[in-house]
């Protein structure tokens, strides 16, 4: 269905034992042998990762992601503060090294962290904005006015909001009119699914009724949405 390089199989072979940052680096490459597939790949670099950056930018990586390797108890709040700007000033040099157009994303995880401090927040966003992300991302903000703070705080700067069932009355037109650029849902659909999944488990289980069976997805929607040719179409709207 998908044309796959013939090399996949013996990649995945020789991976086997090497150093977690190689096989971080044959897991991209990896990855970009499905060619039809649209490709996003996001790389969070911790503190011994940044050796790698040039590699990783030669693996064809079209979206990066520096984060705090660990944010949720520290003491040193100023150091927990410089770091994660250290490496975003690391991986920005190293963008502009290579060419092209990946996207640098700066991530403040305080919200999803146990450290939901929006005034902590918006000072590490404006950061890294000041070290070269392109985009801005606080994952787990939930309220409207908490969107609007960053946005204003950050720009020009674009800013992405993950959407979940956390803040899930939030509709895409009431985001977008905050000043929001980008949209991610996470493990959202995949959660909504696994939600499906144990209704209708838990209805055979204990009422033995198969109705909810009747909601599901049919078999020739889910081939032609992942038919190579819906791919390829899917690839091109992208472009």
């Amino acid at each position: 269905m998908v044309r796959r390089n013939n090399s996949c199989q013996s990649r995945l072979n020789d991976i086997l034992g090497r150093s977690r940052n190689h096989v971080k680096l044959e897991a991209i490459r990896i990855k970009t042998l499905f060619e039809e597939i649209p490709q996003k790949i996001d790389v969070i670099f911790q503190a011994d990762a940044l050796p790698s950056l040039d590699k990783m930018l030669s693996a064809d990586a079209p979206e990066f992601r520096v984060v705090p390797q660990q944010v949720r108890q520290t003491v040193d709040h100023d150091r927990a503060a410089r770091v994660p700007v250290a490496r975003m000033r690391a991986a920005r040099q190293a963008i502009d090294r290579a060419g092209g157009d990946t996207l640098l994303v700066g991530r403040s995880e305080g919200f999803v962290a146990g450290a939901p401090d929006l005034d902590e927040t918006i000072r590490r966003l404006k950061a890294y904005a000041a070290a070269g992300a392109d985009c801005l991302y606080a994952p787990g903000i939930k309220t409207r006015e908490e969107i609007a703070a960053i946005v204003q705080a950050v720009a020009p700067k674009p800013v992405n909001v993950l959407i979940s069932g956390f803040n899930h009355q939030l509709s895409f037109s009431q985001v977008a009119d905050l000043g929001v650029r980008r949209i991610s849902v996470g493990s959202g659909l995949a959660l909504a699914a696994w939600g499906a999944f144990s209704r209708a488990a838990r209805s055979i289980q204990e009422d033995g009724s198969f109705e909810l069976l009747s909601e599901g997805a049919k078999s020739a929607d889910l081939n032609n949405l992942f038919s190579a040719s819906n791919l390829i179409k899917t690839k091109r709207l992208q472009q």
